[in-house]
């Protein structure tokens, strides 16, 4: 009899641990889809938060960046179609058929390309690291235009002044002449510059010697 009782007691002991057991679990489970539940909502809370960041951060950058106008994208484009590249050389001197007298200043110019070119030229004497251009001569200062031939021997030949206080300075002086081409027969080009050129002035001997220079990033 007491046998009886001592099986009937553990097996409501086991069926009570069992359902222990299960209760246990299930409290588990949900405790456990609960917490993955929470943490799902903060990752989309957190995924939402980030797009949202980067749709505003996106919209800012546009509002503080200006679009490129269509006219500077395509004259930039343009700019590189040239080929081969325009070639116009210069001669700086003060024995060009005649001996000069200082601040007349002989020159030459040629256009060594296969292009019938529209040339705008800048002359820049530089007076003891000064720069006095633009000088009264539109004929220099980039005003006009030369209307240049193909592979043209030369297109000018001729004499400009500098200012008087080239000649009356003994401050070194540095002359920079700079041309602008663009294609008559092809305008869409765009317009080219040409790497300036320099020539350093020698008052004793009264002679011009080619001078190259470090560009400047502009």
């Amino acid at each position: 009899m007491w046998c009886h009782k001592v099986n009937q007691r553990a097996i409501v002991l086991a069926v009570t641990g069992v359902g222990v057991f299960i209760i246990i679990s299930i409290i588990s489970l949900a405790i456990l889809e609960a917490i993955t539940w929470q943490m799902t909502g903060a990752i989309g809370t957190c995924t939402g938060a980030v797009v949202a960041a980067t749709i505003g951060i996106s919209n800012l950058m546009m509002k503080q960046t200006p679009l490129y106008e269509k006219s500077s994208t395509i004259s930039t484009v343009r700019s590189n179609s040239w080929n081969p590249l325009p070639k116009v050389s210069f001669t700086v001197s003060q024995t060009l058929l005649r001996i000069l007298k200082f601040p007349q200043v002989g020159w030459e110019a040629r256009n060594e390309s296969p292009y019938q070119l529209n040339v705008m030229i800048e002359v820049h004497p530089i007076l003891g690291g000064k720069d006095l251009h633009p000088l009264s001569d539109k004929h220099i200062n980039g005003r006009s235009i030369y209307p240049v031939e193909p592979n043209s021997p030369i297109f000018i030949n001729g004499c400009f002044t500098l200012p008087s206080i080239c000649a009356t300075s003994n401050a070194e002086l540095i002359l920079e002449i700079r041309a602008t081409v663009e294609d008559t027969n092809d305008l869409t080009k765009g317009k080219y510059r040409l790497i300036p050129r320099r020539w350093k002035y020698n008052r004793r001997s009264n002679t011009w010697s080619y001078h190259p220079q470090m560009l400047s990033p502009e």
